[in-house]
């Protein structure tokens, strides 16, 4: 294509766009407008996510997970539950997103060595 010819096709739409105003709002209003709207109304962040914990360990280094994970912020601790029963009633009414299950051997798995 030939520059004069872009030059021409450019010029058009430049007199064409200062001539109609709604064209202004729709090239460059509204794009602004949803860059500032996705920009700060829509957030990401996930925090207070409420869950339930089974400690089926019972050890300072099980309390020290679910103290870690409270003290992140993330996450709420709605229930302390007794037994893996109560797991599916929590979930199943809503009055939690997730159930955090320690198993009896979480210690020693902790401590055995060669780990991952």
């Amino acid at each position: 294509m030939d520059i004069h010819r872009l030059l021409a096709v450019a010029r058009k739409e430049w007199i064409q766009l200062r001539r109609d105003s709604r064209s202004v709002i729709l090239a460059f209003v509204l794009p602004l407008f949803l860059l500032l709207f996705f920009g700060y109304a829509i957030t990401w962040d996930v925090d207070d996510i409420e869950i339930a914990v089974l400690d089926e360990s019972r050890t300072a280094e099980s309390r020290g997970v679910v103290d870690a994970l409270v003290s992140s912020g993330y996450f709420t601790v709605e229930a302390h539950l007794e037994s893996s029963s109560e797991i599916d009633e929590r979930l199943t009414r809503s009055e939690v997103l997730g159930v955090l299950v320690i198993p009896p051997t979480f210690a020693a798995d902790l401590a055995a060595p060669g780990r991952p």
